[in-house]
């Protein structure tokens, strides 16, 4: 590991910039201190980020140094933001107090070891047991020494250990503490399954300390989607209803029940349609054999034989359960098809799974994918596609909405749905605190000229821009009147005359 303050003051900068725009400013010395143990090919690697944007949020100087040791850049995001990082440098700090703590005692402990052994010799003298002494002065006085009485030592008996019997946990606790996991893992949000259940955030609470939750639903609410557990499907179809569900809930599942309905009648409608296309197939009349009817006389015995023979046919009942079972487990196929084809998009899909001139309503894609048991594989997936193109637009909802082929009041409409709107209002919070922290003049100049867009869907253009404005303006007013004045604004400002030239337009300096 070489010196800190030997790193190329270029890499510095560039890794304070690239951790500024991640969301999480860096000083030098921390910037040196992560880029110290870097190898030449790591700090190439680290110089290919510098005309990207970050590709996760926040990132620090050691997360950014991890992303050029090979680092995945969601690892790095949730390092920084759990905290990982400052452990590990009050960690190396407190190793290296230790360290220095330690040689400084073995220098001491060197020069005091002979004054050491030199007291502990007159010590040892003086410690000395003094029975002989005490029995010589008796033989003198000629005093009987006292007799040596034997000690008989009792067996102690063990005592067992008290053995620590296990609670036995009741199955109605245990499938309580089931169902309130389910709904934690779900909607990863305190308020929604408060919601869900029709409690306040008081009850809840309560019957989580009651049932001894706390640290298994604050891993569900803090843990990343990549640790959550797969969702299977349940073996038994049979569940018993143990949440009251509101009237909102109740005219959903009718909206849903009623589009299952219509999905039903519209497939036997095409089932009937398809069979009579089909041409009739040729019916052949019991006890007559294929000559007689082709107008070939029978001979009787062959006719007696084929009446009396008992009809062979085989086992429908088997073939229809198959036949039945092979449309379910098709569509399941086919939507995953879909799905991976087209992504977790509804209106996609809706075209896609319906015609392009009436494409499936949400209600009746939801319940195509409800049917085929992929309801909750959907909605993670399309919970982590919003999730993913919100933060790649840096908190951007028109922007997003946009890649994801809807409008912004659908996307916020899906956000709210899937239980999004706290984590991403969060991500648009740090987006506006980015930007305001952005330096006076070169970077806000930046910021109003080529992110007006970006600006606005946070809700920050006008702030920012009248901030500006009014610095901008006492700048105009003491140069001198003149051609050259915009040159002066832009050699002030630091930015390039065109630069200038755009914000005296916008502000309509005269």
């Amino acid at each position: 590991m070489r010196d800190p303050n030997a790193v190329e003051a270029k890499l510095v900068t560039l890794v304070r910039e690239l951790s500024r725009r991640a969301g999480r400013a860096a000083t030098e010395e921390e910037a040196r201190a992560a880029l110290a143990p870097l190898s030449a090919d790591e700090e190439q690697e680290l110089l290919g980020y510098a005309q990207h944007e970050p590709p996760a949020r926040p990132l620090g100087p050691m997360a950014w140094a991890d992303l050029a040791r090979g680092t995945a850049p969601q690892t790095a995001a949730a390092r920084e933001l759990t905290g990982y990082y400052a452990l590990q440098v009050e960690r190396d700090a407190l190793a290296q107090m230790l360290t220095a703590k330690d040689l400084a005692g073995l220098a001491a402990s060197g020069g005091a070891e002979g004054r050491s052994a030199e007291r502990r010799a007159p010590k040892i003298e003086r410690t000395q047991p003094t029975t002989s002494r005490a029995m010589a002065l008796r033989a003198e006085r000629k005093e009987p020494l006292p007799r040596e009485v034997p000690l008989i030592a009792k067996p102690v008996e063990r005592k067992p250990l008290p053995s620590k019997e296990k609670k036995a946990k009741g199955a109605p606790n245990e499938e309580r503490a089931g169902q309130l996991l389910t709904l934690f893992a779900y909607h990863r949000d305190t308020a929604l399954v408060a919601k869900a259940l029709g409690w306040s955030l008081d009850e809840l609470t309560a019957e989580v300390d009651r049932l001894q939750l706390r640290r298994k639903t604050g891993k569900l609410l803090r843990g990343l989607d990549t640790e959550m557990p797969v969702a299977t499907s349940r073996k038994s179809s049979a569940s018993v209803p143990v949440l009251r569900r509101s009237a909102k809930e109740k005219e959903e599942t009718a909206a849903r029940k009623e589009a299952e309905r219509a999905l039903a009648a519209i497939a036997a409608q095409e089932e009937q349609s398809r069979r009579e296309k089909e041409p009739p197939a040729s019916k052949r009349i019991p006890g007559r054999s294929l000559s007689s009817a082709a107008g070939v006389r029978a001979k009787p015995d062959d006719v007696a034989k084929a009446v009396a023979a008992p009809k062979r046919e085989p086992a429908r009942p088997e073939k229809k359960e198959r036949t039945a079972e092979l449309p379910s487990a098709a569509q399941g196929e086919e939507l995953r098809a879909v799905l991976r084809e087209v992504g977790p998009r509804r209106a996609a899909l809706a075209a896609r799974l319906g015609t392009p001139a009436r494409p499936l309503s949400p209600a009746a894609l939801l319940a195509r994918f409800r049917a085929a048991g992929l309801e909750r594989e959907f909605g993670q997936r399309e919970r982590d596609l919003i999730r993913a193109l919100v933060s790649r637009h840096r908190g951007a909802f028109k922007l997003a909405a946009a890649d994801l082929g809807t409008t912004r009041h659908e996307l916020e409409e899906l956000i709210r749905e899937r239980g999004l709107a706290r984590e991403l209002e969060s991500l648009r919070e740090r987006q506006r605190t980015t930007a305001r922290a952005a330096r006076w003049p070169k970077a806000s100049i930046a910021l109003l000229l080529e992110k007006r867009d970006w600006l606005a869907d946070l809700g920050l253009l006008d702030e920012l821009e009248a901030d500006a404005r009014a610095r901008v303006q006492l700048i105009w007013k003491e140069l001198a009147a003149g051609d050259e004045r915009i040159d002066a604004l832009a050699k002030t400002l630091g930015v390039l005359p065109g630069e200038a030239q755009a914000l005296a337009t916008q502000f309509s300096l005269r």
